[in-house]
């Protein structure tokens, strides 16, 4: 259970949008870091949130990924077991641009698995909402989202509101960095059992193939193949990709 201290914004002159105070009344009332988010989340007008990062600067080396949410738990699973970051065409927004967009079902497009994927997050209340990427020197990689089970989104509110949803997803950001990454508290995710995707990357990395490789045999961008090693990392608390595939070869998950 991550909880946070107080941060120090009673420091800070600016006005503050009143949404974004719950964050920070949380804080002193020593509540969980998912319940802040979900407050104000709340307070903004969407249902959950989700919240996730990298510790490197880029996605072309194993680091690890860190992340929470106050979506049904049920969702949260089925996303990491599926592998749904493949054709999330969120994520592949936050790593691309800087540049927080709306989205809906109308998002995927043409593409099948990306309507697949918004058909099953569908049902379980996330049907359309606000992708907010963030970058800085120290994880180049973040993305929050704001959920709503509407099945349209909302664009003409969410447009005038998206200045006060990149406060909330810097400030949740700093609150995280400091008091999760910095402090060396594990990712959320430590311990959990890999994916079918992940075991197929770790089983081919044992093999000798490289990301590259890997990438190019199961159809999907490399970076996406680094994705899936940071993800690795994380769950088995390994320092890095060899020390995954050692630990998996020894639990038995990899079999060369």
């Amino acid at each position: 259970m991550i909880v946070i201290n107080p941060t120090q914004w009673d420091r800070v002159h600016e006005p503050v949008p009143p949404p974004l105070l719950a964050l920070y009344a949380f804080t002193a009332s020593q509540q969980t870091l998912v319940e802040a988010g979900h407050s104000v989340a709340r307070a903004l007008g969407f249902e959950s949130f989700l919240f996730g990062m990298t510790t490197a600067e880029t996605l072309t080396r194993s680091a690890r990924i860190h992340w929470c949410s106050s979506a049904p738990r049920e969702w949260c699973e089925e996303y990491d077991q599926q592998s749904y970051v493949e054709v999330d065409p969120r994520a592949a927004h936050a790593f691309s641009s800087l540049t927080p967009t709306i989205w809906d079902r109308g998002l995927a497009g043409a593409d099948r698995a990306a309507t697949t994927f918004f058909e099953r997050a569908a049902i379980h209340g996330v049907r359309s909402g606000v992708c907010v990427p963030v970058r800085d020197n120290g994880a180049s990689r973040v993305l929050m989202s704001l959920n709503s089970s509407n099945i349209e989104a909302d664009r003409d509110t969410w447009t005038a509101n998206m200045g006060t949803y990149l406060l909330f997803a810097i400030h949740f950001y700093n609150i995280f960095l400091r008091e999760v990454v910095k402090k060396n508290v594990p990712p959320s995710h430590r311990g959990r059992r890999l994916s079918n995707r992940e075991i197929e990357c770790l089983t081919l990395a044992a093999k000798g193939q490289t990301s590259a490789d890997i990438g190019f045999k199961l159809d999907i961008a490399e970076r996406t193949v680094n994705f899936h090693f940071s993800n690795i990392v994380s769950k088995l608390d390994a320092a890095n990709r060899i020390e995954a595939i050692a630990i998996g070869v020894s639990r038995g998950i990899v079999r060369i």
